[in-house]
């Protein structure tokens, strides 16, 4: 009778996990998996006395050790579970996120508002524990799954975010996906009274003008919305519809409709200008003084400056 532990910090030893799975029965043994280097392979092997140890301990999925979500589920569910089926259909992964300052109670706070997360997986470096890219959130529930999907393109952090389903990796991911078509028929809409409204409410106002599919109202950890609702309708046309209501009254407030796509593509533009601003500032400057002798050093010395660089690092590193 054994559970599998997964999602444990690197530095997790047996002492550590014995005392935190103690409290639910006496133990048989407790498995740390680690590869050459030392660190962890990833899971972890819990065995009890009892069935009631056992069932105690899987109460402990989704709770948090050592400030790291994780899951606990019966070690023989990963055998049974081998077939054509696997976790990627109820895991959506997060990219585009601010790697600094973000662990998985973080991630875990901004998606249980779409359903009950069984577990957050944030892969770090082995060498000095930097976010690897990604975030995987796995749910309990197919219908929660797709709630989270209406996320992608929202804010976290400050920055816009990607979501999409784990599954996707497999098939691509690209142009023509099922995702993609859903996020081309998603409105965002801002503006709105936080304090006296909800989904029944904003599904109603938009389904006076169009098809509306699923509305997703993220809500913080006071039960409020957090300010943005993402509302899939049914069609391009159903899009365009819903769109008209943009600056538009709404409960003494003004509406902000639009898709979310566009969302995107602006956060992306916004960036790009961001980490380019020195060059676009040059480019900017460069027309009204083409004819002047003092721009034009400066921007072939740019450009011979970093093949210098290489130039002289090649061979040490060859």
């Amino acid at each position: 009778m054994e559970v599998v532990v997964k999602g444990l910090p690197n530095d997790t030893d047996e002492f550590s996990l014995q005392n935190f799975f103690g409290q639910c029965g006496e133990i048989t043994r407790v498995s740390l998996p680690r590869g050459k280097d030392g660190c962890l392979k990833g899971a972890a092997f819990v065995g009890f006395v009892t069935q009631e140890g056992l069932n105690k301990a899987l109460e402990l999925n989704s709770s948090f050790f050592n400030n790291f979500c994780i899951s606990v589920r019966l070690a023989s569910d990963k055998i049974e579970r081998g077939g054509k089926k696997s976790n990627d259909e109820m895991t959506v992964v997060m990219r585009d996120f601010p790697f600094e300052g973000v662990d998985e109670a973080m991630i875990n706070d901004y998606f249980k508002t779409c359903g009950e997360v069984v577990r957050v997986n944030l892969p770090r470096h082995k060498e000095d524990g930097r976010i690897k890219g990604a975030a995987f959130i796995e749910f309990m529930r197919e219908e929660d799954v797709e709630t989270a999907l209406l996320l992608n393109g929202s804010e976290f952090m400050g920055e816009i975010i990607t979501v999409r389903k784990a599954s996707d990796r497999e098939k691509g991911g690209g142009k023509g996906s099922r995702r993609e078509r859903e996020d081309a028929v998603t409105i965002v809409v801002k503006g709105f009274p936080t304090e006296s409204t909800d989904e029944e409410l904003l599904r109603s106002t938009f389904a006076a003008v169009a098809q509306v599919v699923r509305v997703n109202l993220p809500r913080g950890a006071d039960g409020l919305p957090k300010g943005t609702a993402f509302i899939q309708m049914g069609t391009d046309e159903d899009v365009a519809r819903a769109c008209e209501l943009d600056n538009s009254p709404f409960m003494n407030a003004t509406l902000s409709v639009h898709r979310a796509s566009d969302k995107s593509k602006r956060a992306r533009r916004a960036r790009i200008r961001a980490r380019a601003n020195g060059e676009a500032t040059g480019s900017e400057g460069r027309s009204p003084v083409d004819s002047s002798a003092k721009p034009v050093p400066p921007k072939p010395v740019a450009r011979v400056v970093p093949f210098s660089r290489s130039a002289t690092q090649c061979p040490p590193q060859s």
